[in-house]
């Protein structure tokens, strides 16, 4: 279990030792190496060990001391933390490889010739392929430009020169990260067409971390709009429906006389006011019913006083009126 702690190591006696009593974890990476992982795993193994205070014991930089030197039993003891470390962090069928190694540093050196081979030109072919052949779908745009990141570091790692002329290497990079920026713009979904095209019209490409931080803001935003519009909320809607209740209100209170057309259920309806009075007249409907008791089906369902042909309508308070049409 990745919580699982050794014993507690208590002081040691007799030996000048001033190593005070520890908890030791078994595993201070999640991730365990492979055949193909081996940068990932050897970044974020160093970082635990460091977080320890042990990196030497990887590096080479803290040899054994001779068997008879005070300090033998306190190396020996922090050395084994490591390969405890790195035993757990590697999978089953890597662990016969370094499990019978006398120290960390052997076992580390081990892992980094069989896994950690640099200019190895099949595999830089296939890191930059998958680099190629990677999208968005339906990711969320921070973990596919964490992949893309993923991908460039092994590919970084496996190319990386030494230059004789620091302005070369300058220009080298540049003209990567541009083509490194096309690829993430260009692996994105199709959402995202206007602020790639607008990125991309500019006279010069801002820098791959602004360039991310355009869309993934991008993304928010249409995150927000689309909880928004399935609430109700839209502020579009919002905008239309005070337009045209502020338009009725200047239309009603503009004179004694105004007449307005709109479509209806029942067809051409005017509406006119004068006097203070409302009166609703169907000019294009001839099937009217003369009295307030129609048995029409389209009046079964409604009051009175809002039943077609009816002449009543005054009666009722004005917006209740508007509502009906």
């Amino acid at each position: 279990m990745a919580d699982a702690m050794l014993p507690v190591v208590a002081d040691v006696q007799g030996t000048g030792s001033n190593l005070k009593g520890e908890n030791i974890p078994v595993h201070v990476t999640s991730i365990r190496l492979n055949k193909d992982n081996y940068l990932s795993w050897s970044a974020a193994l160093e970082i635990g060990i460091t977080s320890r205070g042990r990196l030497q014991y990887i590096t080479g930089e803290k040899p054994a001391p001779a068997k008879n030197d005070p300090q033998w039993a306190t190396w020996t003891l922090e050395d084994s933390h490591v390969k405890v470390w790195l035993i757990s962090s590697v999978s089953v069928d890597i662990q016969p490889l370094i499990l019978h190694k006398s120290t960390a540093y052997e076992m580390w050196t081990i892992l980094a010739r069989m896994y950690g081979r640099k200019k190895c030109v099949l595999h830089t072919y296939q890191i930059k392929r998958s680099i190629y052949a990677l999208r968005q779908g339906e990711s969320s745009v921070a973990t596919f430009y964490a992949a893309l990141k993923t991908k460039w570091e092994e590919l970084d790692y496996h190319t990386n020169d030494d230059w004789k002329n620091a302005s070369d290497q300058a220009l080298y990079w540049e003209k990567e990260w541009m083509d490194r920026t096309f690829i993430f713009l260009g692996g994105l979904r199709n959402e995202f067409e206007s602020v790639r095209s607008q990125l991309l019209n500019c006279d010069e490409i801002p820098g791959i971390e602004e360039v991310y931080a355009r869309v993934e803001a991008e993304e928010q935003r249409r995150q927000i709009m689309h909880i928004d519009s399935s609430h109700g909320s839209s502020p579009t809607a919002f905008v239309s429906r005070t337009a045209v209740s502020e338009e009725r209100d200047s239309q009603m209170e503009g004179s004694s006389v105004v007449e307005q057309s709109r479509d209806h259920l029942f067809g051409q309806v005017y509406c006119r006011k004068e006097k203070n009075v409302m009166e609703v007249v169907d000019v294009t409907n001839h099937n009217l019913a003369r009295t307030p008791d129609d048995p029409s089906p389209m009046n079964e369902d409604l009051p009175i006083a809002l039943r077609k042909g009816t002449r009543c309508l005054h009666l009722l308070p004005f917006h209740l009126i508007l509502r009906v049409f």
